[in-house]
């Protein structure tokens, strides 16, 4: 005799879940000029670096710019947290509207002093600028 073993699996409904909505920040960062002359990379109307991001996603999202990363020649600022928290700070440093961009600047210059090229990155958890290269140029002869 054959026993026959039937078993029934019983689920309820299925939900489907939400699609998660994922951050897509684009990142930008600039440079006055691409050539300072080292006697004016410390003077802001010469030369400053300039923050941009974009929130290209369909809600608003927090960018998480403190936690931040800005490279110089591949190496962490080691400054950077001050500077990145120092100064006046809107909502969208905490909650970036959708379409919306964040923008914002700062004089630099005390740490691109001595001549040479420098290459500059912006990176963030869900963001990461292009990397921006610059020339300080030696002091003018007196």
């Amino acid at each position: 005799m054959r026993h026959l073993l039937c078993a029934v699996i019983l689920t309820g409904a299925a939900v489907a879940d939400e699609p998660k909505k994922e951050a897509k920040l684009w990142a930008g960062l600039g440079v006055t000029s691409p050539t300072v002359s080292a006697d004016d990379v410390t003077t802001p109307a010469f030369f400053q670096v300039a923050f941009a991001l974009v929130n290209d996603g369909d809600a608003a999202v927090d960018p998480e710019v403190m936690a931040s990363k800005f490279l110089v020649n591949g190496k962490e600022l080691k400054d950077w947290s001050f500077l990145i928290g120092n100064g006046p700070r809107g909502k969208e440093f905490e909650s970036l509207p959708a379409g919306q961009a964040l923008r914002f600047g700062s004089a630099m210059g005390r740490y691109f002093t001595e001549p040479g090229l420098y290459k500059l990155q912006w990176k963030g958890k869900a963001f990461e600028s292009a990397v921006v290269e610059f020339r300080v140029l030696p002091a003018r002869a007196r």
